[in-house]
């Protein structure tokens, strides 16, 4: 696979430090990890699964970093939208 191309995502120090530690930890250079997050990501994405179905799947092969997964509470973010 040739790498020609890049895609940049700016990041504060502590996510970069986030990142660089799950990619040790999965034994990956930190680019090769995030190439294999995204790519699962956009897959899921593409064939209707949400970010916490995708989640769900990796936890169960022991694939995540250890982040939590944000709950999110669309009819209070909603709410508070619209005050």
């Amino acid at each position: 696979m040739s790498m020609s191309k890049r895609f940049q995502i700016p990041s504060d120090e502590q996510d970069q430090k986030l990142f660089r530690e799950a990619a040790h930890r999965a034994g990956l250079p930190a680019a090769e990890w995030a190439r294999r997050i995204l790519r699962a990501q956009a897959r899921k994405e593409l064939k209707g699964a949400t970010f916490q179905e995708w989640f769900s799947e990796l936890q169960k092969i022991g694939e995540t970093p250890e982040w939590e997964l944000p709950v999110r509470e669309p009819a209070r973010e909603i709410e508070d939208w619209t005050k």
